[in-house]
């Protein structure tokens, strides 16, 4: 039974990292936008960096997807989307610019949520790193 019960959790757990790299596309068993990666380490860096990061992806799609929305809750991310629609076949990128100034030392974790017309649910890009403390 507990033995069950630690699968079942671990399933739970991990099934929704499949997500966080496509957008489906309109017929909802093929994606539509692959990124290379969905998550980046900036690794160990000052306290005051400003760091810049670009997620690039690929439409699979056979039709055009547009980027709806990107954002992030946090004032200190901004989120730069230069194409909108993204022809089938076509490339594109999201870059994301975290300002680690007046930010507390130690680990920080950011999430982008990128919404298109290919599917409701989001796309999640994150950031990540650990800011030093100050000398």
């Amino acid at each position: 039974m507990e033995r069950n019960t630690v699968i079942l959790f671990l399933l739970l757990l991990f099934l929704p990292l499949g997500v966080h790299a496509r957008a489906e596309g309109p017929d909802g068993d093929k994606p539509a936008l692959e990124f290379q990666e969905t998550e980046y380490s900036f690794g160990t860096v000052p306290r005051d960096s400003v760091l810049v990061h670009t997620f690039r992806f690929r439409n699979v799609a056979d039709t055009t997807v547009r980027i709806l929305s990107a954002a992030s809750t946090c004032p200190c991310v901004k989120v730069e989307v230069l194409e909108n629609e993204i022809g089938a076949g076509d490339e594109g990128s999201i870059t994301v610019t975290f300002n680690g100034s007046n930010k507390f030392p130690g680990r920080f974790q950011q999430l982008v949520r990128v919404y298109t017309d290919a599917s409701p649910e989001p796309i999640f890009l994150e950031l990540f790193g650990t800011l030093q403390k100050n000398e």
